[in-house]
């Protein structure tokens, strides 16, 4: 059986009142000799509590308060008797206290989780912070909303409900706030023109100095203002957060192509923190494992390439010689050439070169116009018609399911970002590392020879805006 509180009740200028009616409620039901609860008791509690609290309530919301008091009562009574009241006190009063808080603060200082959206998997909490992001027109186009990280949202969502206007607001949140695709809505203010408009106004962005966190990190320093308009506005100022303080930097927007912009603090010309933000080498990503990803391509005809899984005597053998996961399976089939990518691994890598035996790869995912990775469920790759290259990625996932974690595979190649992080611009080179080894060595590679690549976690990489002649 289900009882409702009415909403009226959950007010901020109604949190005493609240907190009264619950206590009275729970102390009823732990009093196992006192006499039947009627009406008239809810009635003076209510009007008593009321009172103490200095409030009025209006008839309407006066009447359906008493009855939903008296139901509270009886029903936590009832759970008392079964041996199951316990906690119910204390649940009720946080369920309802965000509610109560609304609106109720003139500051925010916050280190939001820094987590993407893939990470939640199945979680319904996803759904949840899916439908947020939209509300406040910061989620991303298509599949990259599962790279949207949380940190932005959980930002707008605390400004939006518990800032009173005028509130200063500090923020911690992810580097890739500077550049990240998955962010371009965020930069672009989209949130003060959104479903649900956040009169937040960014006044500073600062990059936390290289090594405070394990990954880069930024905050945002700002305000609510009282309305959209007055915050349409970007952000006036830059500093470097270090260890003695913060550190003025000249801040400004760059455009990257037609649709992306890049926030950008410098000084004297030359990056304000060389070693952070885009500066730093990232990790490839996970393309494994080896046996359902590598491919050999049989029939390069028609709309969907015939392949099968390499075995150690065929020409892309190597890549599956020290295959454990999903050892000796193969997967033959079709898939649709836009989900074939050439993969650039440590067995490539020579001194200042990228050796040209790069193996073809097929993974549930490609760039869209501007570049920009973009990863599908199997569903979605039929609803395109390629049916037979999604019958290929399910029938993988169905193997994966009973594997490790049980991640499918879209979830599996963007571990931690490390796919959709990988975006270039359209000028400039790439720096390829090993990631381990004896022999360290390492090359350079002109983005014109990079449109076809994904590099794989074997692989450091570091893009450079500067070409090979600079």
């Amino acid at each position: 059986m289900r009882y409702k509180l009415p909403a009226g009740l959950v007010h901020p200028d109604y949190r005493e009142l609240f907190d009264r009616i619950v206590d009275w409620a729970y102390d009823e039901a732990r009093d196992t000799g006192a006499p039947a609860l009627t009406e008239d008791h809810a009635t003076a509690t209510l009007d008593t509590a009321a009172a103490s609290s200095g409030v009025s309530l209006p008839a309407e919301l006066r009447q359906a308060a008493i009855a939903a008091v008296l139901a509270l009562a009886n029903r936590m009574k009832e759970l008392a008797a079964a041996g199951r009241n316990g906690i119910w006190a204390f649940i009720l009063r946080n369920t309802y206290r965000p509610g109560l808080l609304a609106g109720q603060f003139n500051g925010l200082v916050s280190n939001p989780p820094w987590l993407a959206m893939s990470a939640l998997a199945d979680n319904p909490y996803r759904e949840v912070l899916s439908r947020r992001a939209t509300l406040y027109g910061v989620k991303p186009a298509g599949q990259s909303f599962l790279h949207l990280e949380l940190g932005t949202t959980h930002l707008l969502h605390a400004v939006d409900r518990y800032l009173k206007p005028g509130a200063a607001v500090a923020c911690l949140v992810p580097g890739t706030i500077f550049n990240g695709t998955h962010h371009e809505r965020f930069r672009q203010r989209a949130y003060l023109t959104s479903a649900r408009p956040v009169p937040f106004c960014v006044s500073e962005v600062w990059q936390v100095a290289p090594g405070t966190f394990k990954y880069p990190g930024a905050a945002l320093i700002g305000h609510k203002e009282a309305g959209p308009v007055a915050a349409n506005k970007p952000p006036q100022h830059g500093f470097v957060a270090r260890q003695d303080g913060p550190e003025a930097a000249d801040f400004s927007i760059r455009k990257i192509g037609t649709t992306r912009t890049a926030w950008v603090l410098e000084k004297g010309g030359m990056p304000a923190a060389p070693a952070g933000s885009e500066e730093v080498s990232q990790q490839g990503a996970d393309i494994m494992p080896r046996g359902a990803v590598c491919l050999e391509i049989l029939n390069n005809n028609g709309s969907e390439y015939r392949v099968d899984t390499p075995t150690r005597d065929t020409t892309w053998g190597f890549t599956v010689k020290q295959v454990k996961e999903l050892a000796g399976e193969r997967f033959p089939g079709h898939v649709a050439p836009r989900f074939i990518h050439l993969m650039a691994q440590s067995e490539n890598l020579l001194p200042f070169m990228l050796g040209d035996d790069r193996a073809p790869v097929a993974i549930p995912a490609s760039r869209d116009a501007a570049g920009a990775w973009q990863i599908y469920e199997p569903a979605e790759i039929r609803r395109m018609g390629f049916t037979n290259t999604a019958r290929r990625f399910t029938a993988i996932n169905t193997r994966l399911a009973s594997v490790g974690a049980g991640n499918t595979l879209e979830y599996r190649i963007n571990v931690r970002n490390k796919l959709t992080n990988q975006q270039f611009g359209d000028v400039g080179c790439l720096v390829l590392s090993g990631a381990g080894g004896k022999h360290i060595c390492a090359a350079c590679l002109p983005l014109t020879e990079a449109d076809e690549l994904v590099i794989d976690q074997t692989l450091y990489w570091l893009y450079r805006t500067r070409s090979l002649g600079q």
